[in-house]
């Protein structure tokens, strides 16, 4: 994503805005309770049907279907929290809310939603953990990278930046836990960004996620790299996939599940016993396979895929249909938590959580 592009986004959104104060111009000058109250509970279930459809559908529509469902959902989300700001004033003085104040008040607001969600995509910011356990022989350091999405919808500087500062907290590990690139990433931008993580003297270890490969891209123009191109830019800098495998170091191991939407996936009953006495990170790129977690044994699963739903209230609405959505979780004998991830999905917009790479200390009891 550049930055023409996210003023092209304000422009377009401003247009949107527009559009839909003309519609509903006619209701609004009657300046009637009850019409206000059925257009704000209007906007706000078509908010979140326009969330909904733009994150959960994203392998059916195309890009730009996306794109101006995102933009529908701010217009719409900003345009109801307008109401609902003009409603309490009237409360105190009913005459106060002309048409013109209400337009300026929802161009506002609309403006100020989007630029909050666009800034909110392109900063990048570090969560700390503390694991401990009595298989740790030595204190660790180490950070975790889920969900970059590259040429996606983030600025190359905020991500040069992120990784800048990866290397500024010295960890003895990077794990990357999938997505790091997607359909839309270029052959060169895939090139560029696995030259970036290997040049950063960390030791790094990846598990695939369900877009590397580029799964999905009958659906958005063909592919734009070979799984053998993939495999070549991860081996070329110094990056381990694993692949259903684990390397052992020292007192942990480090296991890569392959993605749960690979035919590859080995089934956990065929998987290689991991040594006794060890502490084992389980990189797995999706957090909802609860039979899987419980089988496998892991001491600790990082996860990621969700994007703490980018989009809000789909991590409320998301919490209530399942769960391991967003933070941390356990599930048998092993702790899970599940990364917000390092960057959104499809659009340069995110009202739900922060960007964030998760560095994660390891203590022994």
């Amino acid at each position: 994503m550049t930055i023409p592009k996210i003023i092209l986004w304000l422009i377009l959104t401003a247009a949107l805005y527009c559009g839909l104060y003309g519609v509903l111009f006619p209701l609004k000058k009657k300046n009637k309770v009850w019409i206000n109250i059925v257009i704000t509970a209007a906007e706000v279930i078509l908010a979140v049907a326009c969330a909904y459809i733009a994150i959960a559908a994203d392998q059916l529509l195309p890009r730009y279907i996306e794109c101006a469902l995102a933009m529908l959902y701010t217009v719409f989300f900003a345009e109801a929290a307008t109401e609902l700001i003009l409603m309490i004033v009237r409360l105190f003085k009913k005459d106060a809310v002309k048409n013109r104040i209400s337009f300026i008040t929802g161009a506002a607001v609309t403006v100020g939603f989007l630029m909050y969600m666009v800034i909110n995509s392109q900063v990048i910011t570090p969560d700390y953990h503390t694991f401990t356990s009595p298989k740790l022989k030595h204190n660790h350091k180490i950070v975790y990278v889920s969900d970059l999405h590259y040429g996606n919808t983030q600025t190359a500087e905020a991500v040069k930046k992120a990784f800048d500062d990866i290397k500024n907290e010295n960890p003895e590990l990077l794990l990357l836990g999938g997505d790091i690139t997607d359909e839309y990433t270029s052959k060169e931008d895939m090139k560029y960004i696995y030259k970036q993580i290997g040049s950063l003297g960390i030791p790094v270890y990846f598990a695939y996620g369900n877009h590397d490969r580029q799964n999905h891209s009958a659906d958005t123009g063909g592919r734009t790299y070979s799984d053998n191109e993939l495999e070549e830019a991860l081996k070329e800098n110094g990056i381990n996939a694993l692949c259903d495998d684990y390397k052992v170091l020292d007192d942990l191991v480090i296991f890569g599940r392959e993605d749960y939407d690979s035919v590859k996936r080995v089934s956990v009953d065929k998987l290689k016993k991991f040594p006794d006495g060890k502490y084992v990170i389980n990189l797995d790129h999706s957090p909802y396979l609860n039979d899987d977690i419980k089988k496998t044994e892991a001491d600790l699963q990082l996860s990621g895929h969700v994007h703490a739903a980018q989009l809000f209230p789909l991590r409320l609405l998301y919490t209530l249909a399942v769960d391991n959505i967003c933070g941390k979780y356990r599930s048998g004998n092993t702790d899970i938590y599940v990364s917000p991830g390092i960057s959104g999905w499809a659009f340069p917009l995110r009202s739900e959580s922060h960007c964030r790479y998760e560095v994660i200390n390891l203590k022994s009891e």
